[in-house]
């Protein structure tokens, strides 16, 4: 937080949950290199993984940086002059690397996140067709990973609350219609 916000203000929260995020990749990728290792040499692994070491792994060399302040007023005296659009269709074809910086509600409209299909549509019981201005369907994210030869498969549309709860109960918990009628008369579930 030290290292995100405005320079000499106080510290700010990243806006995405990236410590638990990024040690989830990191943990991702540990699991799949350790199951490599099982398969090679049929031996399994401890991993130790930490929030605050995936933290850690994200700091950047700070020469980066070192002459951000100076910069960053010149860039934005230049770059204001002009709309966005010069900018991109200047720079791309010089192969300079560069992009928009979208608001939330551009992203799905990139031609990119429609290629890669990064938005997806469910039917959805709050979003029932019945509904004035409702169309039935739910706009999601649409996975990240793309396999050639298994493909994310979007079969449940996230659920409503309590949705699944006697489903969950009865087939993780084994309970029966009994005690489930219990837990509900005393408001439980």
């Amino acid at each position: 937080m030290d290292i995100t916000g405005e320079a000499g203000g106080p510290p700010a929260k990243v806006g995405a949950a990236i410590a638990g995020i990024m040690c989830g990749i990191y943990a991702a990728t540990a699991i799949l290199a350790a199951l490599r290792h099982r398969d090679q040499e049929g031996v399994g692994q401890h991993i130790d993984l930490s929030l605050l070491d995936a933290q850690v792994s994200w700091l950047a060399n700070a020469g980066r940086v070192r002459n951000r302040q100076a910069l960053i007023p010149l860039l934005e005296d230049l770059i204001g002059r002009r709309p966005r659009s010069h900018w991109l269709d200047g720079l791309t074809p010089l192969n300079v690397p560069c992009g928009p910086v979208n608001a939330i509600e551009e992203v799905f409209g990139d031609p990119q996140v429609i290629h890669r299909k990064m938005e997806i549509a469910m039917p959805h019981a709050l979003a029932a067709p019945s509904l004035p201005g409702k169309s039935g369907e739910v706009r999601l994210i649409g996975n990240p990973v793309k396999l050639s030869e298994t493909p994310a498969a979007y079969r449940r549309a996230p659920p409503t609350l309590g949705e699944h709860t006697d489903e969950a109960l009865k087939e993780i918990l084994g309970m029966d219609d009994k005690e489930l009628a219990a837990l509900c008369a005393q408001g439980i579930i």
